[in-house]
């Protein structure tokens, strides 16, 4: 019973949303969130383009809204087909600090 118990108190801690400080969260194909967020580059139905601290997030699928953006964290819906970290290349365009 108290391996049970010890069980159930490790689901607990990880079950919430844990995650701070330019980490992604992924839920199956239809929701993102992304933590650590200071602006949005780019917003449309198929590519969101997201800067966190010094680095860009493109979260690119189909039908995507921005259902969240509160205190650094930014939530999508949609289908998403994939989240990659941006180079000097992103379609996104330049960043100003």
């Amino acid at each position: 019973m108290e391996k049970e118990e010890k069980k159930r108190a490790h689901v607990k801690h990880f079950g919430g949303d844990t995650f701070r400080a330019d980490s992604i969260v992924l839920r199956g194909e239809k929701t993102a969130t992304v933590y650590g967020c200071r602006r949005i580059l780019r917003y449309g139905r198929e590519r969101v383009c997201l800067l966190q601290a010094k680095r860009r997030v493109c979260v690119s699928g189909e039908g995507l809204i921005c259902t969240s953006f509160s205190a650094g964290t930014v939530t999508l819906e949609g289908r998403i087909a994939g989240v990659r970290y941006c180079t000097a290349s992103c379609p996104c365009g330049e960043v100003t600090e």
